[in-house]
């Protein structure tokens, strides 16, 4: 069923409209409108047919005109409920037959109304909703990006704040530590001076100590120089014996008495016992060392064992005996050199031994007083060692710290001179962030703005659209009058739009307008509203 027919045959008033459009809907329900061209029906003489049945009867989504309810899906922008806001589209289109009246009666000129201002309509709004997202969120995002740019400088700036505040405190720290090692390096010091004089005060004691005990010493040994050339002398002799010579006086069956005296002293001083043996001419028995000391004299030790003989620790007793010996007239080594040349050296042997014991009874306090001098050198050498190295320890010690000195005094130089970079750094960096605060004031308000543009975008285009694809050929006032009852619907639909509508601002752009002017477009507000129609529209 065609129903272009039946708007041929129908008259269109009265009876017949209400013929047609209750026609129209039963027939449109078949699914099958492909006929159903409404931009062909003059939709001007049917705005109730619009209002009553556009959305209600077209449903199969092939007719342009009711087309735009899948369009509305091609919106990024979400809208709540599509059933409002399509009654929102249908309200723009009523609402203009009395103002088509209006204009009429006041100006004498006739508009026409036909469905191709609707898809206009509809068609225009998802276009230019989406189109003005782009724009607006590219010039947002330009704003935001230069925005980032200055958060990100701001961190940068921050960094070298950071930085510089680092160095300060690391300058203060060397600085505090330059000092304290200055200062740890004066007390050094005169600790090493302290120490140094008492080095040399234990020094002075020690070398008058030493001297006191070499004095000591040269005494013991200018004494114990009397006894040393007789014991060197009787060595000497010692050594130079023969064999034969000891032979010889080991093969004596009758002894001259020099030889018996010295041979007996040799017996006590080696502590040997005497043979008893009894005497021809009185018939007393007596002691006789001759047979105990040829015994010695077998010992072929016997002469190493009187060079090593132990001459300190000679009881006075057995001294006593032997000086007995010494003193008879036969205990002369001249005349016992005649009878035996190793009974000779053991005379003078003898004569040594004695000789060394008399002056060891002098030497012997010299000698305590000696050790005494010689343990006091000692303590007071230690003494001074430990001062001494004392001494070297303190020297140690300023020798490192005038190390630290100079390690941490290059180290604040070089501090300083990376502070003073920091600085001179954040100095520069900080007044040019200052010197933009004022962008940075203009670019958020601007951002802010153009956010709050997008997110008013649906209400503010759909009115816009609706200006563009009916009030164009209307004069201000009437405009004016569309576009605030309009408005005033939106709002209260609770579809997103500014508080305070303006076409101009809604559809144009700053920059374009401008140039608009500049080119000789006049300011006014209409003038603006005309041109900006002019270049949005999509007829």
């Amino acid at each position: 069923m065609l129903i272009w027919q039946y708007s041929r045959r129908a008259s269109m008033t009265g009876r017949k409209f209400e013929f047609f459009s209750k026609n129209t809907y039963k027939s449109i329900r078949c699914g099958k409108c492909k006929v159903v061209q409404f931009e062909q029906v003059p939709c001007l003489y049917f705005p109730y047919f619009i209002s009553n049945n556009m959305y209600k009867s077209v449903r199969c989504g092939k007719c342009k005109v009711v087309q735009f309810e899948q369009d509305l899906y091609d919106v990024d922008y979400k809208i709540n409920c599509i059933v409002d806001f399509i009654a929102l589209l249908i309200f723009i289109n009523i609402i203009l037959k009395p103002v088509q009246d209006n204009f009429y009666r006041a100006v004498g000129l006739q508009t026409y109304i036909s469905a191709s201002n609707f898809v206009l309509l509809t068609k225009s709004f998802t276009y230019t909703v989406n189109t003005k997202k782009e724009e607006t969120e590219e010039v947002r995002d330009h704003y935001l990006s230069g925005l980032g740019k200055l958060h990100y400088a701001d961190k940068e700036v921050q960094k070298l704040l950071d930085n510089l505040m680092d160095l300060r405190s690391q300058l203060a720290d060397t600085t505090k530590k330059l000092e304290q090692t200055k200062l740890n390096i004066i007390y050094t010091q005169k600790q090493h001076a302290a120490q140094t004089k008492k080095v040399e005060k234990q020094r002075d004691i020690t070398e008058k100590q030493r001297e006191v005990t070499k004095g000591l010493q040269d005494n013991c040994d200018e004494i114990m120089s009397e006894a040393t050339p007789f014991l060197e002398d009787a060595n000497e002799k010692l050594s130079a014996l023969k064999p034969s010579d000891m032979t010889n006086l080991k093969g004596m069956k009758q002894p001259p008495d020099g030889v018996r005296v010295v041979m007996t002293a040799v017996c006590l001083l080696k502590d040997v016992k005497p043979d008893r043996i009894t005497d021809p001419a009185s018939g007393k028995k007596s002691n006789d060392y001759w047979g105990p000391a040829k015994k010695l004299l077998a010992d072929f030790r016997f002469l190493f064992n009187l060079k090593t003989f132990d001459k300190d620790n000679i009881p006075p007793a057995i001294m006593k005996k032997v000086r007995a010996e010494i003193k008879k007239p036969e205990f002369n080594a001249q005349t016992i050199a005649k009878a035996s040349k190793a009974a000779e050296a053991i005379c003078l042997w003898v004569t040594a031994i004695d000789v060394y014991e008399r002056v060891s009874k002098v030497l012997e306090p010299k000698k305590v007083v000696l050790a005494e001098a010689e343990a006091v050198l000692q303590e007071l050498s230690t003494v001074l060692s430990s001062e001494e190295e004392k001494q070297k320890d303190l020297e140690a010690k300023l020798l490192e710290l005038n190390r630290v000195r100079e390690e941490t005094a290059d180290h604040k130089a070089d501090l300083e001179a990376r502070e003073a970079e920091a600085d001179s750094k954040w100095q520069r960096a900080d007044r040019l962030i200052r010197s933009l605060e004022g962008e940075r004031i203009h670019w958020t308000e601007a951002s802010d703005s153009l956010q709050l543009a997008l997110d008013n975008l649906p209400g503010n285009v759909l009115v816009s659209c609706g200006v563009m694809a009916y009030l164009s050929p209307f004069t201000s006032v009437y405009r004016t009058k569309c576009i605030e009852d309009w408005h005033a619907y939106i709002v209260r639909s609770g579809i997103p739009s500014s508080t305070v509508y303006d076409f101009v601002q809604a559809l144009g752009l700053d920059l374009k307008t401008r140039s608009w002017i500049i080119a000789g477009l006049p300011r006014d507000h209409f003038t603006l509203e005309s041109a900006v129609i002019v270049d949005n529209s999509q007829r």
